[in-house]
């Protein structure tokens, strides 16, 4: 009787439902918020980086220092750093690519092949039933 009844008990559990809402979202989307945050830091990290430098130089060789020469070097160093960073990574995307993209391109080959053998195997049926229908 105690089987009975626990076994009562656990059919009437209701099933676990899977995560919605923000829990389900952060799951999808949390790794994107956590480069996105990181990228942020590392710009505004490079901005004051900058900024203090041009400070320093500009107060080593007693001009003054403002946004008006900041700005310019600002985009230039940030379009700098970003076009050696996507040389690499174009360049990585390449390497790891080429290999890949022949091995698809001969298997799509081979597929092409076997397609063309299957088809005219079928025509052929075809056209095996259709005289023997005739006659």
């Amino acid at each position: 009787m105690a089987e009975t009844v626990h076994h009562s008990i656990r059919s009437h559990r209701a099933p676990r439902s899977p995560r919605t809402g923000w829990r389900r979202h952060a799951q999808w989307w949390g790794a994107v918020y956590i480069l996105a945050a990181l990228w942020l830091g590392s710009a505004a990290a490079h901005a004051a980086a900058l900024w203090r430098t041009q400070a320093d130089d500009a107060a080593a060789h007693g001009q003054p220092h403002g946004w008006a020469d900041y700005w310019p070097a600002l985009v230039s160093s940030t379009a700098e750093n970003w076009q050696s960073e996507w040389a690499q990574l174009t360049v990585q995307a390449l390497l790891l690519l080429s290999p890949l993209a022949s091995r698809v391109w001969r298997a799509d080959r081979n597929a092409d092949k076997d397609d063309v053998a299957r088809i005219e195997a079928q025509l052929a049926e075809l056209r095996t039933a259709i005289t023997d229908r005739e006659v």
